[in-house]
């Protein structure tokens, strides 16, 4: 449903009047004194997470860092955020409390301040909603419209095996690409929140290009071996499908790379998996085969 209503969007042009950009975007872009990036998320009980297998502290952590994630992945920092909660009736205000810890300690661990938001409660499961601002620094957002054939697909870190903890806990990579930006040149990015078998696929769609991914160099997580061990599936289809990696996907030019070497921290967290073509299918190549990549992850 969501890929549905977003193509609606697209053709309601008079929605997009005081933006840059279009719906395709991690975060819209809006010309207020200088470049401000917004994003907002919702996650909900049931979809986003199971109440009885989580803290409410942990529900109230993610809610800002999904945003947060979002708001990295146009090169942005946060600043500013707005929470919207709707809480199940039976809750007691120490849970609510609890919540809200998370929410704070999320904003703080990101440099970000809570400038509002709204409460309600219902006879329902718990939704959390977080509008985030962020500033690029007076440096242009990067779009995932803008990869070109030739560029070198990226991701920032392992893959895989999110639903073993990595989707509570994780650390939005705010201030990578503005790192990465000294050493290369970045044509695109978006993070990776539905797998990347299906956000690759966005990006390229968004691009109007296709790709090429080598499933040799894909960083497959612990977590990703550990939980194949366990179903049956192969470690490189979870790291291709489960999502909530929170990682980023980015594409650079290939002459920057080969020309300045990374310091070895920023090195690790710029991983080439493939390459950008002008041909739009999108396929997997492992050794001298290459077989279509099909969009398996998440879907809204």
């Amino acid at each position: 449903m969501e890929a549905d209503f977003i193509a609606w969007l697209q053709e309601q042009s008079e929605t997009q009047a005081a933006v840059f950009g279009d719906f395709t975007d991690d975060a819209a872009i809006i010309d207020a004194d200088g470049t401000l990036v917004v994003t907002t998320d919702a996650i909900t009980e049931d979809v986003d997470f199971i109440l009885d297998e989580v803290t409410p502290e942990e529900i109230g952590f993610k809610a800002v860092m999904v945003n947060a994630s979002d708001i990295a992945a146009m090169g942005a920092y946060p600043t500013h955020l707005f929470v919207n909660l709707v809480i199940p009736s039976h809750w007691s205000l120490t849970s609510v409390k609890s919540l809200y810890a998370g929410i704070q300690r999320a904003a703080m661990q990101c440099n970000c301040k809570i400038a509002g938001g709204d409460f309600n409660a219902w006879n329902d499961g718990l939704v959390v909603t977080v509008t985030m601002h962020g500033s690029c620094n007076h440096n242009p957002p990067i779009l995932r419209s803008t990869a070109k054939p030739g560029d070198l697909l990226c991701v920032s870190g392992p893959l895989g095996g999110s639903i073993l903890g990595h989707h509570l806990s994780f650390a939005p990579r705010i201030g990578l690409l503005n790192e990465l930006s000294q050493f290369v040149q970045l044509s695109s990015a978006m993070d990776i929140s539905d797998g990347l078998s299906s956000d690759l696929h966005r990006l390229c769609k968004a691009s109007n290009v296709g790709a090429i991914l080598e499933s040799q160099k894909l960083p497959i997580s612990e977590a990703a071996r550990r939980l194949a061990d366990r179903d049956g599936s192969s470690p490189i289809e979870h790291a291709l499908n489960d999502g909530e990696d929170f990682e980023l996907l980015f594409t650079i030019k290939p002459h920057d790379f080969q020309s300045h070497p990374l310091p070895n921290e920023l090195g690790r967290s710029l991983l080439v998996i493939g390459e950008i073509t002008e041909e739009k299918a999108l396929l997997m190549c492992n050794g001298n085969s290459k077989v279509p990549l099909e969009s398996l992850g998440f879907m809204h």
